[in-house]
């Protein structure tokens, strides 16, 4: 006869058990110290502007569907209910568009949010350590608060989406740490909404209801059917969430081709390049860049697949260690690699046209490692004669970490020294070029950039871009002749960029050949038909050739979408007095 089943408590559960809740004065300042440890490592980056894509989100004028949403009043329905955006993160791009009424374009305030989330996300990284009973957790949040891989989300406006997203995570992990431990609902339903949340910032977050069986583990020693049965909802969530980020991925707006060309067998073996890679910089991180090395990874080749079995063969190696030892390592390391999961590659990612890694990409999972971390140096410092040497290292890993990070937030603070620091560890990249050649043409440098644009193109020859940017450079400096071609090719590589068809159209406007002008103008408008420069220009054309009715009509349009183009004003003025002539002059007749 089987013994009846008593009902358990969370806390009596836990073979873990969580650590004695400090007091509030304690707790408030730990908080505290994280907070202000924050504000001076990433301090050089409040006075930055704004960097590389951040202007996919934040523009001055108002050039794509993503900007009209952001800047329109009404813009939050489109966010929410449409696909308009660049990416389906409601939540992120609900928070660039109460940003854009706060702050329109001065970055300092878009900075500061970046730094406060933050900070709140490390304070939720120490509270969910010591909920697992993690050995110094405070340490472990603040090595995370001040780690300089962060500086890669926190400096840069365009992931606030990663910021946001960490937050809401950690607090639905906290939620469900609290329900677990006290059995209240009210904690189950917060964890949900929280992780629900977390996956309309950033779906790189559908990780959660896997760290929720591993946080079973951890306190139980086992993972049982009621475990699982509780995970339901969110495995549901993620799968939905999941989905449809992967329909946006793999859409026609969604990953270049060149992003995801490697087959997946490659995909699959660099997975094991990219997560060592990835926790070398967590534990060392220095020579950190924007922009590192493209690995190429030839399936064929043994040699590719050695960093994935080596990967194996670390985990076959933590099982075989002592308990003591096996469960802390299994449970960080583990935590880590399912953390990183949606960014090792082997799914379509459109950073990947650039490079296979990045810092901002392992944003989400760094707690895990800082936390082990502290839980090793506390377990050092539990032998009386190696606690000296413990305290030590935490002190100087603090300190480093914070000095590093101020060195990098530095950096972070103009496109300029960002993509000089890139190109001065990764002298080949033909994208560091190309971002470098296009601030230097910003700054009235263009002999500069078009050297930076011509050796983009030594490294790359069908990087479009750079030859948008060249022929752009080139037609500044009254040289139409030699900037069509460039324009161009540009088109040949990549037929469908809007700003290239308009960019070609001044060009050939420039040199009195209207009628092909107008070709690519109508193309622009076909692609991107919210471009009020291009009803401006085509207006201009259609003017001149006569046809003044049409001429009106598009520098109505024109000023619709951007009132304050006093040149579309002007033209419109004087296009309707001419056409009011030429009725006129019709009727006399």
């Amino acid at each position: 006869m089987k013994r009846p089943k008593a009902r358990r408590t969370g806390r009596e559960a836990a073979q873990t058990p969580t650590s004695d809740q400090p007091p509030s004065w304690i707790g408030l300042a730990g908080g505290v110290v994280i907070g202000l440890a924050v504000l001076l490592a990433f301090w050089p980056s409040l006075s930055g502007g704004f960097l590389w894509d951040d202007d996919n989100w934040i523009a001055a004028v108002p050039s794509t569907l993503t900007h009209r949403l952001i800047h329109d009043d009404g813009g939050l329905r489109g966010i929410w209910l449409t696909n308009q955006a660049q990416d389906y993160w409601p939540l992120s791009n609900s928070m660039f568009w109460l940003e854009w009424r706060l702050w329109g374009m001065n970055p300092a305030g878009y900075r500061a949010v970046n730094l406060v989330l933050h900070a709140i996300g490390s304070i939720l990284v120490w509270r969910i350590g010591r909920q697992l009973g993690v050995p110094w957790a405070w340490l472990g949040a603040i090595l995370f608060a001040v780690h300089p891989v962060t500086v890669a989300s926190v400096a840069w406006i365009a992931e606030l989406k990663n910021c946001l997203s960490l937050t809401l995570y950690a607090a639905a992990l906290l939620f469900w740490l609290w329900f677990d431990a006290t059995g209240r609902r009210v904690w189950y339903a917060a964890s949900l909404v929280a992780f629900l949340m977390a996956l309309l910032a950033k779906t790189s977050t559908v990780v959660l209801p896997v760290m929720l069986l591993a946080f079973a583990w951890w306190r139980r020693g086992r993972i049982d059917r009621q475990d699982v049965f509780r995970t339901i909802p969110f495995f549901l969530l993620a799968l939905v969430m999941g989905l449809m980020t992967l329909w946006r991925q793999t859409s026609g707006t969604g990953v270049p081709g060149d992003a995801a060309a490697d087959g997946l067998l490659s995909r699959i073996a660099a997975s094991g390049w990219v997560a060592w890679f990835y926790l070398s910089k967590a534990l060392l991180p220095v020579r950190l860049a924007m922009l590192y090395p493209r690995w190429t990874v030839d399936p064929a080749a043994i040699t590719a697949w050695l960093p994935l079995a080596a990967l194996f063969g670390a985990a076959a190696g933590i099982h075989r260690l002592d308990p003591g030892w096996r469960r802390p390592l299994a449970m960080g390391l583990g935590c880590y690699l399912v953390s990183l999961g949606p960014v090792l590659g082997i799914l379509p990612m459109w950073f990947r046209r650039y490079s296979l890694v990045s810092d901002h990409l392992q944003y989400l999972a760094l707690p895990a490692i800082t936390l082990l971390v502290a839980a090793g140096l506390r377990a050092a410092a539990a032998i009386p004669r190696w606690r000296p040497f413990a305290t030590g290292v935490a002190s100087v890993l603090v300190v480093g970490c914070m000095a590093l990070t101020w060195q990098r937030s530095s950096v972070f603070t103009s496109n300029v020294s960002l993509m000089q620091d890139s190109l001065s560890k990764n002298p080949d990249s033909w994208t560091a070029h190309t971002n470098l050649g296009a601030e230097l043409g910003n700054l009235g440098r263009p002999q500069e950039a078009i050297e930076h644009y011509e050796a983009a193109l030594r490294l790359r020859p069908t990087a479009f871009q750079a030859h948008n940017n060249l022929a752009a450079t080139l037609l500044q400096l009254g040289r139409p002749q030699e900037a069509i071609p460039h324009y161009q090719e540009a088109l040949r590589i990549n037929p469908d960029v809007a700003e290239i068809h308009a960019n070609l159209g001044n060009a050939l406007a420039v040199l009195g050949n209207t009628s092909e002008a107008t070709v690519h103008f109508r193309e622009v408008l076909r692609l991107m038909p919210n471009s009020a420069p291009v009803h401006n220009n085509l207006g201009y054309i259609l003017e001149n050739e006569g046809r003044l009715a049409e001429a009106v009509t598009h520098y109505e349009e024109a000023l619709r979408l951007d009132p304050a183009n006093e040149k579309a004003r002007d033209n419109l003025r004087r296009a309707r007095e001419q056409l009011l002539r030429q009725q006129r002059d019709g009727a006399d007749r």
